[in-house]
């Protein structure tokens, strides 16, 4: 939510006329600042589960266990501009909280993909 979204909220719930910027300084005051918003893929319970019982079956293996392992990873880049401009209210810690998250899950425009892996 953005400080003229705030100060509408404000208005509307109050009735007392205030300015964007004095908005923003409340929030800057209790420790607030405007970041970009963290982006994560959604996943469905399924995949998080998934997850938790891979990393809970591998919990005790010593560094010797994960020698013959290829950890590998693809990214795609988006290579059409995007100006990102969207903005959260946070706290320095609250990064990760849900409510500071954008969901993303598609890519638009031209795009490359990078593949890497690193083993041990």
């Amino acid at each position: 939510m953005n400080a003229t979204t705030l100060r509408n909220d404000v208005e509307n719930a109050t009735g007392v006329r205030v300015s964007t910027q004095t908005v923003r300084n409340r929030l800057h005051r209790v420790g607030m600042r405007a970041r970009r918003p963290a982006i994560r893929i959604p996943l469905m319970r399924q995949h998080l589960q998934t997850r938790l019982l891979w990393a809970l079956g591998h919990v005790t293996w010593a560094l010797n266990d994960w020698t013959p392992v290829l950890f590998t990873d693809e990214s795609r880049f988006c290579v059409n501009f995007t100006d990102r401009r969207a903005r959260v209210w946070r706290m320095t810690h609250e990064r990760f909280a849900p409510v500071c998250i954008a969901n993303h899950d598609r890519y638009g425009g031209g795009s490359i993909m990078v593949w890497a892996g690193i083993s041990m």
